[in-house]
């Protein structure tokens, strides 16, 4: 049950008005967080808001608020809270501190928290547990969310989820390996974590059970392949940093159709009607026999309206306006970090895990 949104009109040029300025704070902006306050800055112009810029570099908080046009900048988000008092956070610093941060200001500020959520299961678990109990909004930033591409499959599989059921998912993510892995910690919290929210979101289902791989065995792996088991269909996740080279790619079997998907490039092919199995006179027979009945691309416009990263902080904004359920919760955010986490447990110890969904918030 979210709060009742604040009063809002729109203005004579366009501007969403509230019954006073929104603040909202770029929390950390060494790495990712410069590209909030770069959106941030964009939306300025369509929503009453005031961005104000916080790392612990005062000099590099002061650059980059320089840069945007932000009047206001600090060293530290609380001093920050006390002298502006803002609405909501945009919490971007490294991913080990996630919980510290949600846990000094889910009493004070509405929240965007960068993905993993948290570190750990129980710390994920708590700020759920925290934004309930405070009545906060708490989004999680798995920006693939808002990649049309993937809203497109979405409508895809809905559109034929009777007749045509999903029977697999494959995806993959190759990226390169961070300097500071302390930082971005292994490949499952780093990269796994988005396919994990995508295929929970494409099925509307939680796995049963997990197995994996990793590498390194031990320590913060590079590579990681995960196969998760769901009702009558299994989905699998390969992320790997041990490449010099990135790759996002998403395959959907189902019983007709496959369907590929580019996240990078916002692409989408839907490929259908295999022709049947037959016995072909010729080579040239066999490749035919092969060839699709029917193959759709979609290459969906790209451009700065369909980046995924303003669209996750305007949805952001707007739910904090109007006091609504984000479209990736904290909720989301656990349901992440416990697979990722489940299915590293499961390689470590060789076995499969079967999972639990048991928690009073998933009720």
């Amino acid at each position: 049950m979210f709060r009742q949104a604040s009063t809002t009109y729109l203005s004579a040029g366009g501007v969403l008005k509230m019954s006073r300025r929104l603040r909202v704070a770029v929390i950390g902006v060494g790495g990712w967080g410069i590209n909030h306050v770069r959106v941030l800055s964009r939306l300025t112009k369509t929503y009453d808001i005031e961005v104000i810029v916080v790392d612990t570099l005062r000099e590099r908080a002061r650059q980059v608020a320089e840069k945007y046009g932000v009047k206001s900048y600090y060293a530290d988000y609380l001093e920050a809270y006390r002298k502006e008092k803002y609405d909501a956070a945009i919490v971007a610093v490294p991913t080990k501190l996630h919980y510290h941060v949600a846990r000094d200001l889910i009493d004070k500020a509405d929240l965007l928290i960068e993905k993993p959520l948290a570190t750990t299961i129980r710390d994920a678990a708590e700020i759920v547990k925290m934004a309930e109990r405070n009545n906060r909004i708490v989004a999680v930033g798995h920006i693939e969310r808002f990649n049309p591409a993937v809203i497109a499959a979405k409508k895809e599989i809905e559109s034929r989820v009777k007749e045509d059921p999903v029977l697999a998912i494959y995806a993959e993510r190759i990226g390169i390996r961070p300097t500071n892995v302390e930082k971005y910690l292994g490949v499952a919290l780093d990269l796994m974590v988005h396919d994990i929210d995508v295929v929970c979101y494409l099925l509307n289902e939680l796995p049963e059970s997990v197995q994996a791989l990793k590498y390194p065995p031990k320590g913060f792996e590079d590579d990681a392949l995960a196969v998760f088991s769901f009702e009558n269909k299994n989905a699998i996740l390969h992320a790997s940093r041990r490449a010099r080279m990135k790759r996002r790619s998403l395959r959907i079997q189902t019983l007709y159709t496959l369907i590929e998907v580019d996240y990078m490039l916002q692409h989408i092919k839907i490929i259908e009607g295999i022709h049947p199995s037959t016995t072909p006179p010729d080579y040239f027979k066999i490749l035919e026999a092969y060839q699709s009945s029917k193959m759709v691309e979609k290459r969906l416009l790209r451009g700065a309206e369909t980046e995924p990263l303003f669209l996750e902080d305007k949805h952001f904004v707007e739910a904090v306006i109007e006091g609504k359920r984000p479209l990736v919760s904290a909720v989301e955010g656990y349901i992440s970090v416990k697979c990722a986490l489940k299915a590293i447990e499961a390689a470590e110890r060789e076995i499969r895990i079967h999972l639990k969904w048991d928690e009073d918030f998933l009720g």
